[in-house]
């Protein structure tokens, strides 16, 4: 007798493996779910601290320059003395004076200079994964030197109470822009740490 021709058929799955591709579906779902959210913790989390780099870093910088400010020679022309603290009263008013200025110093020019040129500065060097504190240190040095140099020049157009200044207290001044700018991007880069955020910088994510 002649046999028939065998019918080939696809096997059906078991319930037991029906059910371990669910469960492992449903796994995979957790985890892009999980994942999912990490990153959105992690983006708010360093956007925080950006915010928080933005917020503290004027206030934290600017009483210790003021206080440089008043111990300058330049201080001493404008003032028409010496205010450098000798008893533990002259100390206490010292710090609550450069307390006072470096507050007002933080809301002009502190904070419209961080958001208006530093904050640029920290895009570029983030977007090309420049984010040692060298680096930030350099480049705070090199702005606050910028920064210097065009109040120097304008000041010593204008007047703005410089009129009588000497070379000596306009070097001074370009050197305390220096630190300025050095310090100022020191704190920023300890409260923002960038180098804990190795990304490229765009529109969507800073």
């Amino acid at each position: 007798a002649q046999e028939s021709p065998r019918i080939c058929r696809t096997p059906r799955l078991s319930s037991q493996g029906a059910d371990s591709r669910r469960i492992w579906c449903v796994e995979m779902g957790k985890a892009y779910r999980d994942k999912v959210r990490k990153d959105l913790s992690e983006s708010q989390r360093h956007k925080t601290k950006l915010i928080w780099a933005v917020a503290f870093t004027p206030p934290i910088a600017f009483p210790i320059i003021f206080a440089l400010l008043l111990l300058s020679p330049i201080a001493s022309t404008i003032l028409d003395g010496s205010v450098i603290p000798r008893n533990g009263r002259d100390c206490l008013l010292f710090v609550l004076i450069s307390l006072q200025g470096g507050s007002v110093l933080a809301i002009f020019p502190g904070w419209p200079l961080l958001i208006g040129m530093g904050l640029p500065v920290h895009a570029w060097l983030c977007s090309r994964d420049l984010v040692s504190w060298s680096t930030y240190l350099v480049a705070g040095i090199l702005l606050g030197a910028v920064i210097s140099l065009v109040f120097v020049a304008i000041s010593s157009v204008v007047g703005w109470g410089y009129n009588n200044a000497t070379t000596e207290e306009f070097l001074y001044l370009l050197a305390l822009g220096t630190l300025s700018g050095g310090l100022n991007s020191t704190i920023f880069w300890w409260l923002r740490r960038p180098d804990k955020h190795k990304q490229l910088l765009g529109p969507t994510n800073e």
